[in-house]
């Protein structure tokens, strides 16, 4: 097989069969196999040049060798890195020079990064962008751009930057009054004024009314239990009753709801507050729905099947009433019977004589065996 194997390569590829070592001069069969071992090794398989390890065939060096970085490394002796020219020896090298980001100048009016040689040019232009955007603004919402900083004293770019960063963000930026936060624009800043608890609560605008206020002067409708006004609470609550009737229609007969009370008048009580209280007492007692598991109510048929779907307690309750729930309790409560039952006579097998013990022993044996049965 292996000659076979050298015939299907190059000339010059293929290696000599190794000749067999003398394994009868050796006693042990594991220096046999050591040897062995040594000359596979060494002889036949072959070796990676550029990492040296070794693989078993030459499909599988040259599959290992395409990924090779050392392999690469031997193959280039000067690589470029493309994009900016720089010649470097190693593969390895490129890797991690490609990953390195080139020096950038930031813009003190945008905050945007920038070359060297772009920098000045886009300065210019920015300046001019922002005076036109300074026009378009009411004059009391109008800003003075700042002065260009003195870049020429700053020792380090990272300094450099450092100052250019921070006339843009005291300068520049639109900060929020409520939260405080900084944004590149007004359009950006009127945006997220719109959202803002924080500006909503400086206002006295936060959406969180007060929920007492605003139902003082509303009426409960006795079926659904929403809120509307003195004008529309009669018109809702008569089409809020053909609505419940039509919905008992298609319900079975048994599952029905008898004898719903009409819709309450206004001058149903003294006070709308006595009103209010009375809606409120037959939408929860007469319309509302309870679960039969954990208790809660609801209003309709549909929103309690939904509930009773995820219901822990409805779940609990369907595992003890199950047939096989059944059948391990009655199981449990006769071993019980039969562990009590097996105790006493083991107590009253004590007591006896040692003739006694015998007899009374395989009684308690044939006893438990007809309690089995």
């Amino acid at each position: 097989l292996f000659k076979k194997q050298q015939e299907l390569l190059p000339p010059n590829q293929r290696k000599n069969v190794p000749l067999r070592p003398d394994f009868e001069k050796i006693s042990s069969l594991k220096e046999r196999n050591k040897m062995a071992q040594l000359v596979y090794e060494s002889l036949v398989k072959e070796t990676c040049p550029g990492c040296y390890r070794r693989f078993n065939g030459k499909e599988k060096l040259d599959k290992h060798m395409k990924g090779c970085d050392l392999v690469k490394e031997m193959e280039r002796d000067d690589i470029t890195t493309g994009w900016c020219g720089k010649s470097l020896i190693a593969f390895k090298e490129i890797y991690h020079h490609k990953k390195v980001r080139p020096r950038a100048y930031i813009c003190y009016l945008c905050g945007r990064e920038y070359g060297s040689i772009s920098i000045s040019i886009h300065e210019q232009h920015c300046q001019e962008l922002l005076k036109k955007q300074q026009k378009l603004l009411p004059p009391n919402e109008r800003k003075d751009l700042p002065p260009k900083p003195a870049f020429e004293s700053a020792p380090s770019l990272e300094e450099r930057n450092r100052i250019a960063q921070q006339v843009y963000e005291s300068a520049i930026k639109e900060t929020c009054s409520g939260c405080q936060r900084t944004f590149n624009g007004k359009e950006k800043l009127n945006k997220h004024i719109k959202g803002c608890d924080a500006v909503k609560k400086i206002n006295g605008s936060f959406p969180q009314k007060n929920k007492q206020r605003w139902k003082a002067n509303l009426y409960v409708c006795y079926i659904c239990g929403n809120y509307y006004s003195a004008k529309s609470i009669t018109a809702h609550e008569m089409k809020c009753l053909e609505i419940v009737q039509r919905q008992q229609q298609l319900l079975p007969i048994e599952e029905r709801k008898k004898n719903i009370p009409p819709p309450l008048a206004l001058d149903a009580a003294k006070s709308r507050a006595e009103r209010n209280k009375l809606a409120q007492r037959i939408h929860e007692n007469f319309f509302m729905d309870s679960c039969p598991g954990c208790q809660r109510t609801f209003y309709g048929k549909d929103k309690l099947a939904k509930h009773m779907k995820g219901c822990a307690a409805v779940k609990k309750l369907a595992s003890q009433n199950s047939p096989s729930a059944k059948r391990t309790s009655h199981r449990n409560r006769s071993a019980l019977k039969l562990s009590q039952n097996a105790k006493l006579l083991m107590r009253t097998a004590v007591r006896t004589t040692t003739k006694g013990v015998a007899r009374s022993l395989t009684n308690s044996a044939n006893f438990l065996e007809k309690e089995r049965k």
